[in-house]
C-alpha cells in the first residue's frame, strides 16, 4: 500500500528568502515556514523574481503571526508591537503550539483539509473541470497569449510543489485569472498593497500586523480565524470580515491535482460567478471599504457617498498612483470635490510604533487593460520608497521575469527592458525615479517602457 500523499509546508523548502550576513549556521536559500519565523530575525527579507508572489508569501506569514497572537489572548497592538520589536523576536510557546495545533492544514496535499484549497462543489451532478495548471499561474502566458511567446502544448507546462504553494498564496491579494464579471478579490481588483520594510523579516512581519481597527470585538477576531483555522461557509459572506479572514478568503475554489512530484492540473473557479445587483453596483466588488473590507495593507479614497481602495489605473504612470500611499500628512487629506484619501493602515502604524517617518516601503501592484469588463492584466510591479514619508521618495518598478526554477520545461522568458530612470520634480518638489515595463499579456510587438 503507498504511503499518503503529503507536503508539509511547516517544515519543506519553498519560501525563498535572503539572509543577513551575520545569520549563524545554514543559509538555504529557501526555508519552510517553522524556520522563517523561528529565524525570522537572521533573515533580510522575502525575495522572488514575481512581486505578486512575493507579497503573497509576506502576507500569509503576517497571517499566521496574527492570528498566533490572538489565538493566544495577546493580540497585537501598538503598545504590543513595540514590545515585540525590544524581544528581537516572536514569542516561540505562542507561534511554536499556533503550528503545531494547525500543523495538518499546511499540507498541500491533506485529505479534505489540503492548504488554501477545497473541494470543488458539483453543478447539477456535472464534476468541476480540472484544466492545465498554467492557465492559472500569471508568470507564463496561456490561453489566447500563448502564440507570443511559447509555441507548445499548455499540458507540458508544470509546476513543482513549492511553486504551486506559491501560487496558492497570491490567490487573495492578487488574484489574475479571471472571466469578466468576476470577483479577483474581496475588494474587486486588487489595490495598491503597502508592505513597510523592516531590517529583517522578523521587523517586516512585526510592523505589517494590523492593529485593532475598533470595526471587529476581540471575540468576532478569535471565532473567526483565517482559511486554515477557521470552516468557512462561502455561501454567507461575513458582514465585516475580520482581518486574518480577508486575508485569506477564497474568492476562487482551486484544488491541485498531483503529478508524481510535479502539479500539473488544477480546479480553478470562481467562488462568486453572479455577484448580487448590489455588489454589480459596486464594480462587482463583493464590499465595499465603507461597510465591509478594508485592506490595512491598502490606502483608501473616501467621497460624499462611498469609500475605495486606491487603485493602479489604466494609462496612468504607476508613481502617481503609489506616491499617495505615502505623501499623506494626515489620515485625511482633501482633495478636489470633497474627497479625502487616507494612506495605509499599516504606514499610519508604523509611524506611531516606530516614533520616526523615516523607514522603507514597498508597494505591490498590478493594472489591468482599460475598459469596462476587461479582465485581462496588463502590469503587474514592485515599487521601493525609501527616505521620509511624507517628505520624498524614490520608486522603482521591477518587472516580473520568471525563474527557471518555475516550471520544468525551458521558457522564453518575458521581454527585460528596463530603461534608465526618468528623474525630475514635480510642483511640490518631490523628486521621483520611475522604471516599468508591461509584462506577458502584450504583444512581443508592443512591449515598451514606461517612463
Amino acid at each position: 500500500m503507498s504511503e499518503p500523499q503529503s507536503y508539509n509546508l511547516l517544515c519543506k523548502p519553498w519560501i525563498p528568502v535572503v539572509w543577513r550576513p551575520e545569520a549563524a549556521g545554514e543559509k538555504p536559500d529557501k526555508v519552510g515556514i517553522r524556520t522563517a519565523l523561528e529565524r525570522s530575525s537572521e533573515i533580510h527579507c522575502i525575495s522572488h523574481t514575481a512581486p505578486f508572489i512575493e507579497f503573497g508569501l509576506y502576507r500569509l506569514l503576517v497571517t499566521i503571526v496574527l492570528d498566533a497572537y490572538i489565538v493566544a489572548g495577546k493580540r497585537p497592538t501598538i503598545g504590543k508591537m513595540k514590545q515585540m520589536l525590544e524581544a528581537g523576536q516572536f514569542d516561540a510557546s505562542v507561534v511554536d503550539r499556533y503550528l503545531d495545533d494547525h500543523k495538518n492544514r499546511f499540507d498541500l496535499w491533506a485529505n479534505g483539509n489540503a492548504f488554501l484549497q477545497r473541494i470543488a462543489p458539483t453543478d447539477g451532478g456535472k464534476k468541476a473541470d480540472c484544466k492545465p495548471i498554467i492557465a492559472m499561474f500569471p508568470a507564463i502566458p496561456s490561453g489566447t497569449n500563448v502564440a507570443y511567446w511559447h509555441h507548445y502544448s499548455e499540458d507540458k507546462a508544470t509546476l513543482s510543489e513549492d511553486i504551486a504553494a506559491q501560487l496558492l498564496t497570491t490567490v487573495s491579494p492578487f488574484n489574475f485569472k479571471v472571466k469578466p464579471g468576476e470577483a479577483r478579490t474581496l475588494a474587486g481588483d486588487p489595490p495598491l498593497h503597502a508592505l513597510v520594510l523592516g531590517k529583517t523579516l522578523f521587523e517586516t512581519i512585526t510592523l505589517n500586523v494590523p492593529r485593532p481597527s475598533g470595526r471587529i470585538t476581540f471575540k468576532e477576531e478569535r471565532d473567526n480565524g483565517p482559511a486554515w483555522r477557521t470552516k468557512l461557509d462561502l455561501t454567507k459572506l461575513p458582514k465585516v470580515p475580520t482581518v486574518a479572514q480577508g486575508f485569506t478568503w477564497p474568492v476562487r475554489v482551486i484544488q491541485l491535482e498531483k503529478n508524481g512530484p510535479m502539479v500539473a492540473r488544477a480546479i480553478n473557479q470562481a467562488a462568486y460567478k453572479k455577484p448580487t445587483d448590489k455588489a454589480k453596483g459596486k464594480a462587482g466588488n463583493l464590499y465595499d471599504a465603507k461597510y465591509g473590507w478594508r485592506d490595512p495593507n491598502a490606502g483608501t479614497e473616501t467621497a460624499t457617498d462611498a469609500i475605495s481602495h486606491i487603485k493602479a489605473r489604466p494609462g496612468i504612470p504607476i508613481w502617481r498612483d503609489a506616491v499617495p500611499l505615502f505623501l499623506v500628512a494626515s489620515e485625511g487629506e482633501a482633495l478636489r470635490a470633497q474627497r479625502r484619501r487616507s494612506r495605509p493602515e499599516v504606514i499610519s502604524n508604523a509611524l506611531r510604533v516606530l516614533d520616526t517617518p523615516r523607514f522603507r516601503v514597498a508597494v505591490y501592484g498590478m493594472r489591468k487593460k482599460s475598459g469596462a469588463g476587461d479582465a485581462k492584466v496588463e502590469e503587474w510591479f514592485r515599487s521601493a520608497q525609501r527616505g521620509a514619508v511624507g517628505v520624498s521618495c524614490q520608486l522603482t518598478a521591477i518587472s516580473p521575469q520568471p525563474a527557471e526554477n518555475l516550471v520544468n520545461h525551458k521558457a522564453m522568458g518575458l521581454i527585460h527592458a528596463l530603461t534608465n530612470p526618468t528623474n525630475g520634480n514635480d510642483a511640490n518638489g518631490w523628486r521621483i525615479g520611475a522604471n516599468a515595463m508591461r509584462t506577458h499579456v502584450l504583444p512581443r510587438s508592443k512591449a515598451r517602457s514606461e517612463k
